[in-house]
């Protein structure tokens, strides 16, 4: 084999490799409830993260929040699952505003991935407006 053939086929395997293990098995939808919240009162917010297994064989995934400045997260138990083909989960954060929040717009990016290295993200956004009630 010369070794022009041999560069040939050596490129279209690494090219095949990439295509092939760069398929989506996941998928990732977040959500904010209540999406808009007040200052002036304590009040939890969900950060759901809903993930799908969209591949062909089972996936173990494990789901986390981050870029939660403004926010203290309470992080459930079980964050990490396995998930059959076509199976879906929920996993529910919930979220309360730090002492020193500000009105503003609050980003939460909701991370998934799995054992595989396949990862997805999806940014949220909670709406904070200042005290009701003051003039």
């Amino acid at each position: 084999m010369n070794s022009r053939v041999f560069a040939v086929l050596v490129i279209s395997i690494l090219f095949l490799g990439c295509v092939v293990g760069s398929q989506e098995n996941i998928r990732l939808k977040g959500a904010v409830d209540p999406g808009q919240i007040s200052l002036d009162k304590d009040m939890p917010v969900s950060i759901e993260a809903t993930v799908e297994n969209i591949g062909n064989s089972t996936e173990t995934v494990a789901v986390d929040v981050d870029g939660t400045e403004g926010l203290v997260i309470e992080r459930p138990e079980r964050r990490s699952f396995t998930l059959k083909p076509g199976e879906s989960r929920v996993v529910i954060f919930v979220g309360r505003l730090e002492e020193t929040a500000v009105p503003g717009k609050y980003r939460v990016e909701i991370v998934a991935s799995t054992d595989g290295s396949a990862s997805k993200s999806e940014v949220v956004f909670l709406n904070v407006v200042s005290q009701q009630g003051f003039i």
